[in-house]
């Protein structure tokens, strides 16, 4: 689902650890000391640059634990699941954009981001718990996780006891709604206008024709199908179709939803299953913001990619879950261009995020975007190919890409740098870069001057997030006359923790050179770039954290990749530069 829209996120401090000096590098006058780094924990899953010998998940959530571990775990969702649903968690936790993305105070994302306060999560956890419910708490998350339809009256959406179910179904779909109004209450009956006359509302059969659009193109594009079981069968047309409701989600307090999708459990599927959408029932303007056909087509894009996924892996890692939701909105209506508004909590914002952290999982539909541009949208589907759980071990979202480029003839550890660098440029290195100002590149970071008086560099020093980067940026403005040479001199952790660094050379007249800097076993390296004030503006020091590197399965989960804790995460990296003739 689409979280709630809010202003940039705020991005906690992350405890650093001192930083102790045990050796020099010398190269030139340059002295760079080496930062002590603890030794890495011994991951239980696969190494960088490794794309076999995934470790098999637990057979269900919390398998590893105790029944009374369980049990607490199951009541812990239960409980968060029902203060999202009164309002009460978090913003993003209801799982549908609210409509007006700047009305939300600042602040809220941080907290919001929680994996363990997100609804399309907590709902599927609590399908998957429910035998570790006792009786009375079951039966509550019966009636939470029930249909519109269900005898469950009082359930987060349900119809109005008695009203009459209508349906209308294509060849691949069946939309369900009611034309009966409470006498009081939320109002679920969509708009009556019928031009045709066919009994049938013009919304309605919008919603079903565009939710047929939206399974044909992604069908063609060779994804699955969503699985189907075959619930709401009163109407024997509705068999053996994907199953879509009608509500008035715009009218939800405090947080109004588009539309949300939910999990279900499919006889002879372990982490696959079916799903069915709810949607709203008008997307009124006046409710979102939004010009109506714009918000129901991104948001069936979105929603319906949720039950595609489910068909593959329904307990995938959230951030590739909703980054490939979102990723996909532009691949069928590129012109809608809704998910830009999520690039401020991206790595173009903030490109020391891991890309699997939970705070950026809608934004970081840049990277799937910046791995289509380059690679083709199919890569995303070999990824969730890679991800698939219907047969034998499958693989966590960073893992599967990796895969997928390897079929390719390459690495993610050998993309990410490059990556890296497109982020300082993305007006002119992603295609729509230059379209909007909401493609704001991300920063070349803190400014090194060098002069006459001080032609060499204190050392400076990055701590670089796993899959994240960070990057000094070196002006010649400040360069004297009789400077043609950067020499810079780098100490990361041993090379083996995997990061990489560059120098971008940035011209003049706006075109760019890249040398990345060899190190040796220990991390020590130097590289040598041009400087001339005449024909260069800038160079850039860009550090890259390949690794992706997990201790899987912890407890309790993560959020992050597996759910669990990374090996390669707040790497120091020390640099000095120096002007030369």
């Amino acid at each position: 689902m689409r979280a709630t829209r809010d202003r940039r996120p705020r991005l906690l401090a992350r405890a650093v650890p001192a930083l102790t000096f045990v050796a020099a590098l010398t190269v030139q006058g340059l002295a760079v000391t080496a930062q002590a780094e603890e030794p890495a924990p011994a991951p239980t899953g696969t190494p960088a640059g490794t794309p076999a010998g995934t470790p098999d998940r637990p057979a269900e959530p919390g398998a590893e634990m105790g029944q009374e571990q369980r049990s607490e775990q199951a009541e812990e969702t239960l409980e968060e699941v029902q203060a999202i649903l009164s309002g009460q968690g978090e913003p993003a936790a209801t799982g549908g954009t609210p409509a007006d993305p700047g009305t939300l105070p600042p602040g809220r994302l941080a907290e919001a981001a929680e994996p363990e306060a997100h609804l399309s999560l907590a709902l599927r956890d609590l399908g998957m718990q429910l035998d570790d419910l006792g009786p009375a708490d079951r039966r509550e998350a019966r009636r939470i996780l029930a249909r519109p339809t269900s005898s469950y009256q009082g359930d987060y959406i349900s119809y109005l006891a008695g009203a009459e179910l209508k349906t209308s179904c294509g060849p691949q779909v069946c939309v369900h709604w009611v034309d009966e109004a409470p006498a009081r209450g939320r109002d679920d009956t969509p708009p009556r206008a019928d031009t045709d006359g066919d009994g049938v509302p013009d919304q309605v059969q919008l919603t079903l024709r565009t939710f047929e659009n939206v399974r044909k193109r992604t069908v063609a594009m060779g994804y699955r199908p969503p699985l189907v079981d075959d619930v709401d069968v009163a109407d024997p047309d509705a068999r053996g179709r994907f199953d879509v409701y009608l509500a008035d989600l715009g009218s939800l307090r405090p947080f109004p939803l588009f539309g949300y999708c939910a999990w279900e459990s499919k006889a002879g599927y372990d982490y696959a299953g079916a799903g069915y959408c709810v949607v709203d029932n008008d997307f009124s303007a006046r409710q979102f913001k939004a010009p109506p056909r714009k918000s129901l087509r991104e948001t069936i894009a979105h929603e319906f990619f949720h039950a595609v996924q489910f068909a593959y892996d329904a307990v995938e890692d959230l951030w590739f879950m909703e980054s490939t939701a979102t990723w996909i909105e532009d691949e069928l209506y590129d012109r809608a261009n809704g998910n830009r508004n999520y690039l401020d909590e991206s790595q173009l914002a903030f490109p020391n995020l891991p890309i699997d952290d939970p705070l950026g999982r809608y934004g970081n539909w840049v990277f799937m975007r910046w791995l289509s541009e380059r690679f083709g949208p199919s890569i995303v589907l070999q990824a969730w190919r890679q991800a698939d759980s219907v047969a034998g071990p499958d693989k966590w979202g960073l893992q599967a890409i990796d895969t997928a480029l390897r079929a390719r003839g390459t690495t993610l550890a050998a993309q990410l740098p490059r990556y890296a660098v497109d982020l300082r440029f993305a007006k002119r290195t992603f295609e729509e870069g230059g379209e909007s100002k909401l493609w704001r590149p991300a920063s070349a970071g803190q400014r090194i001057g060098l002069s006459r008086q001080a032609p060499v560099s204190q050392v400076q020093r990055l701590v670089v997030r796993q899959t994240g980067s960070q990057s000094l940026v070196v002006p010649t403005r400040d360069a004297t006359s009789g400077m043609r040479r950067l020499v810079v001199a780098v100490k990361t952790p041993a090379r083996a923790r995997g990061v990489r660094v560059k120098l971008v050379q940035v011209r003049s007249n706006g075109k760019r050179v890249v040398r990345p800097v060899k190190v040796d076993k220990r991390g020590s390296g130097t590289a040598r770039i041009g400087f001339v004030r005449s024909n260069v503006d800038r160079v850039l020091v860009l550090a890259t954290a390949t690794s992706y590197r997990m201790v899987c399965w912890q407890r309790p989960p993560t959020g992050f990749s597996c759910d669990g804790a990374r090996v390669d995460d707040n790497l120091p990296v020390a640099v000095q530069v120096a002007g030369r003739r």
